[in-house]
């Protein structure tokens, strides 16, 4: 655990500036979770955060920055992907328990090439970041 902690400062940190930034560009906390959810890399969110502007730029042009800057993930995958031959694949209740994760926290395992797997993946990270708006909106108004 205590290797952890320089992780998690890391970690906290950039979701500060990202909350910061994302506020200043008129996100609302919905789009902030939804972003975070379906945004592969944290440079992507910054780039499009920068791009971002109610009556700037069209949508297509952020999508497409943002894809250009995560193919450098197909290039690191391509070099990876021999060291992973034949390492052996364990079901997500295994990972969690190994991980000690409560059972609120969801896991979610995809072969992100397949279709199918990939929407079904987001639309439960969709669906996970909604329950958990509509649990916080209900705390904040209680």
């Amino acid at each position: 655990m205590r290797l952890f902690v320089p992780v998690a400062i890391s970690i906290a940190s950039y979701g500060v500036v990202w909350g910061v930034l994302a506020g200043q560009a008129g996100l609302s906390p919905l789009e902030v979770l939804l972003m975070s959810g379906i945004v592969y890399a944290g440079s992507s969110q910054f780039v499009a955060i920068d791009m971002w502007s109610p009556v700037g730029l069209p949508m297509v042009s952020i999508v497409v920055a943002t894809a250009v800057i995560n193919l450098r993930m197909l290039l690191m995958t391509a070099t990876l992907r021999p060291q992973f031959d034949g390492v052996p694949r364990y079901p997500a209740e295994e990972i969690a328990a190994a991980l000690a994760l409560p059972a609120e926290v969801p896991i979610i395992s995809l072969d992100a090439r397949d279709r199918e797997q990939a929407k079904g993946a987001l639309v439960k990270i969709t669906e996970y970041a909604l329950m958990r708006l509509r649990e916080s909106l209900t705390v904040n108004a209680n």
